[in-house]
């Protein structure tokens, strides 16, 4: 989905097994509609390397591009010791996490830039893309992350190692 019809979410199937020797951590995630109180955001502005952004305030429930839905987190970057970390071109996408960790967004965009610290970014809520992007189960998370709709809201990460595989 975009963010003119819904929250804006990608999410990818993997063809493989991810090798075990890789160590790989599955990000965790918070499906509630609770706005964080504060949380950070990794990303790659302009295709750059790894950039980390704070907020300390909590996000606020907001629409993208007037698309009327209270589809989207309305986020305001703090300055930290590093200065302020803003998104750009290429931080699309990302995550945004709240103050236990877990993922509560993905960015759609925004009007932050290094010209524009105190612009606000906007990321389409985990919580909508769970299943209020419509029918179709392409359009939501819930099929794919809780197929036996056990009721999830909150998945802490884990490593690859911590997970059991059903025989």
């Amino acid at each position: 989905e975009t963010g003119d019809s819904g929250s804006d979410f990608y999410l990818v199937r993997l063809n493989k097994m991810v090798p075990a020797s890789f160590d790989p951590f599955f990000l965790g995630w918070d499906r509630q509609n609770v706005a964080s109180q504060e949380g950070v955001c990794i990303h790659h502005p302009q295709g750059d390397i790894k950039k980390i952004s704070t907020y300390s305030e909590p996000v606020i429930s907001s629409q993208w591009s007037n698309n009327g839905l209270q589809s989207h987190w309305r986020v305001y970057w703090t300055e930290t010791s590093n200065g302020y970390g803003v998104t750009e071109a290429g931080s699309s996408g990302s995550p945004l996490f709240n103050q236990h960790g877990l993922i509560v967004g993905t960015l759609t965009g925004g009007e932050s830039s290094c010209g524009n610290t105190g612009g606000a970014d906007f990321y389409g809520k985990f919580s909508y893309h769970w299943q209020s992007n419509g029918q179709d189960p392409a359009s939501q998370l819930q099929p794919w992350l809780d197929p036996d709709g056990e009721g999830v809201q909150v998945l802490g990460g884990t490593y690859y190692s911590n997970i059991v595989n059903a025989s």
